[in-house]
């Protein structure tokens, strides 16, 4: 996972499908389970991450939810400050 990636700051989920450049990390992420949990850093501080249920007619939904409390907080204050813009992600250790 050597490769630098960027994910827009734009909605509650981190949608897999919006990592640039698709590569590594985005076939990592999307080779995840459902509810699967992953440490993600993003931006420099790191987080946990659960991969989103599938959808209910059993195809997978290709994003991740930030885990409640402290990523969850993190998240939430990137979408009111940075909304629109881009933020550097890596698997995290």
């Amino acid at each position: 996972m050597s490769e630098p990636a960027s994910v827009p700051i734009r909605d509650h989920l981190l949608w897999i499908g919006h990592i640039e450049p698709q590569a590594d990390l985005a076939a990592h992420l999307g080779d995840l389970r459902a509810g699967s949990l992953v440490a993600l850093e993003i931006n420099g501080v790191v987080g946990i991450w659960r991969k989103a249920r599938d959808g209910s007619d059993g195809r997978p939904t290709h994003a991740l939810r930030p885990e409640e409390g402290a990523t969850k907080d993190f998240w939430e204050a990137l979408l009111k400050t940075d909304r629109g813009s881009t933020a550097l992600i890596a698997l995290a250790g």
